[in-house]
């Protein structure tokens, strides 16, 4: 059937993905070439067509300036034109963090269908998109990393975003996303750190050490190192410090109280002063852990 090249719209759950450039080129020069081969497949609208599959040859058709094609239309439901957008050029995104999380956020909308108190798990998703287990998850776990799914399916509660969907296009692979996402979420690196540190580890081999070695040293450049805690025996040689601290001020005040105090409220403020002071002794000591 042929169909004007202006009357076709790309899919409706098409995700917002960049196009693989190299391979516009490549269907364009074979277009030249040999001529067009369909490997389009459209379904009718109100408005026109609608692009089931084959978005890289439509555009390399608009660029080499064809203005009607010959190709196929069928009746396809919207189920099927999500179906198909996700299968689409997979060995083209099969590496990209992003191409995942945005089919599997277009795809749990659809199946909320309105209802946003619908439960939609990982086993649905992967029943649906016909995707390995592992896939959904990792794009599961970014998704609520950037707030875009709730944290628990049940409650339907989404967390404050820790990472932005920026980062993540960043990062070439999807073994570099989940490990950048779990470096953040043990360091805690705020945006800004994020922003400088991604562009060094997309660079690096994905691994977790390596994440984090590289957020950490992006923490202490931008001064946001977080101090590390103090060991058992650095906070007992604190407790002796403070105690000896207390026990001199102690000794130093006067037997009457001051004008401002009643002598109750005086002798209440020496005894918890001096309920501390036996506290750090047993700290100190390792009889009493530390509060």
């Amino acid at each position: 059937m042929k169909i004007a090249v202006k009357d076709i719209k790309p899919n409706p759950f098409r995700p917002n993905l960049p196009f693989n450039q190299a391979k516009i080129k490549q269907l364009e020069a074979n277009i030249k070439s040999t001529g067009f081969w369909d490997n389009i497949l459209l379904r009718a609208v109100d408005e026109g067509y609608e692009c089931a599959y084959g978005h890289h040859r439509l555009q390399a058709v608009k660029n080499v300036g064809i203005k009607e094609i010959d190709v196929p239309v069928k009746n396809l439901d919207d189920a099927t034109m999500l179906k198909v957008m996700a299968q689409e050029n997979m060995e083209d995104w099969d590496q990209s963090p992003i191409w995942p999380m945005e089919v599997v956020k277009t795809t749990y909308g659809f199946l909320q269908s309105g209802d946003g108190n619908k439960v939609i798990t990982s086993d649905d998703l992967s029943e649906f998109l016909a995707w390995p287990s592992h896939r959904i998850m990792d794009a599961i776990a970014n998704l609520r990393s950037t707030g875009d799914i709730p944290d628990h399916p049940e409650s339907g509660q989404r967390s404050q975003p820790s990472i932005k969907k920026e980062i993540f296009e960043k990062l070439p692979t999807q073994k570099h996303a989940a490990e950048f996402r779990r470096a953040v979420q043990k360091t805690g690196a705020s945006p800004r750190v994020q922003k400088e540190a991604v562009k060094k580890f997309a660079e690096k081999p994905a691994k977790q050490h390596e994440a984090i070695s590289i957020i950490e040293q992006t923490q202490e450049k931008l001064g946001e190192k977080k101090p590390t805690p103090k060991s058992q025996i650095e906070l007992r040689g604190d407790a002796f410090v403070y105690q000896n601290k207390l026990m001199s001020i102690i000794n130093t005040l006067p037997k009457d109280p001051p004008r401002e105090l009643t002598e109750q409220e005086y002798n209440v403020l020496r005894g918890l002063a001096l309920i501390i002071i036996k506290r750090l002794r047993r700290f100190q000591n390792g009889t009493e852990e530390e509060n």
